[in-house]
């Protein structure tokens, strides 16, 4: 936790302390040579090391593969309905 704005805040080392496996955490303020859009990644495993230090590793993917598209309307598991599976004769 070296960046002074992460030991200041309470809520940020609680927030980061607390991530665990398939949450999305989010990449700001990349350097000038990468393209400047905040980069999302899924956390995929971590390890944490408290000895005089913390020592914090999240091993992620990117997550834009996981990222859906919303028709605006319900899938037919949410209204109550079953959708129907084709069979095909053996």
């Amino acid at each position: 936790m070296a960046n002074s704005t992460i030991r200041g805040s309470s809520t940020m080392i609680n927030a980061i302390v607390g991530t665990d496996v398939g949450e999305i955490i989010t990449l700001t303020g990349m350097p000038a040579w990468l393209p400047p859009d905040d980069v999302k990644m899924i956390v995929q495993a971590t390890s944490k090391t408290w000895t005089n230090t913390w020592d914090l590793t999240f091993n992620c993917a990117p997550e834009s593969p996981y990222e859906w598209v919303s028709t605006g309307r319900q899938a037919p598991e949410a209204c109550g309905t079953t959708p129907k599976t084709r069979h095909s004769p053996h």
